[in-house]
């Protein structure tokens, strides 16, 4: 059993040593903000598949919480992943990054659908209605789910949310992945971070895009 008194001498002793250390930056444990000055050229030269790689990990969390009932946080990843997988697509399709400065899923759909290729069958579902709804359901959360007083969120603040739905994030991801290809599966790419974790069963659930 912890010794409580003891853990937390041991976790502020350790404080004091970071206190000790935080000017160093030879040690780099504590970092001040910066703004990256090449951050809109790394932004368009060859980040979409970070931001894809990145959307697979939101993914990840997602049903991780909701399969543990935790929404607050998990529709927040849901929020996250389907807007990084769309700016994925459109750093893919050349789109200026000043365009992307939006949390927005609607917004963020709007410019994919006119950059489709319309002669691309994988591409035509950005346009389709089941996308439009999807991001429709999960684009209240960006904010909702990261502070405990929000200034935007679902209208009427109350809403429901089904065990069942996550399987519309399963469905966005698996069109999704069609469109952004890649060597790996999500499984793969998730397993590969974190091999061996036990809350790797949640992600695997019911989970259409598990193929390993």
């Amino acid at each position: 059993m912890m010794n409580l008194s003891n853990e937390i001498k041991n976790i502020e002793k350790n404080l004091d040593q970071l206190l000790k250390i935080e000017n160093d930056s030879s040690c780099g444990n504590v970092r001040d903000i910066e703004e990256y000055e090449d951050y809109y050229e790394n932004y368009n030269k060859k980040y979409y598949l970070e931001f894809y790689y990145k959307g697979i990990y939101h993914y990840y969390l997602a049903r991780v919480l909701l399969n543990n009932y935790i929404y607050g946080a998990g529709l927040f990843f849901c929020q996250q992943s389907i807007e990084l997988m769309l700016k994925s697509f459109l750093i893919f399709k050349k789109i200026s990054s000043k365009k992307l400065q939006t949390h927005d899923l609607i917004k963020l759909l709007n410019i994919s659908k006119e950059n489709i290729n319309k002669q691309n069958i994988n591409e035509l579902f950005l346009n389709s209605e089941y996308t439009r709804i999807i991001a429709k359901k999960f684009n209240p959360f960006n904010e909702w789910g990261r502070y405990p007083i929000a200034k935007k969120g679902p209208k009427g603040k109350a809403f429901g949310f089904g065990s069942y739905e996550i399987k519309y994030l399963d469905y966005f991801i698996y069109k999704m992945r069609q469109i952004i290809k890649t060597d790996f599966s999500p499984s793969e790419i998730i397993f590969s971070i974190r091999q061996g974790s036990k809350l790797n069963d949640f992600f695997i659930k019911d989970n259409i895009n598990c193929n390993i």
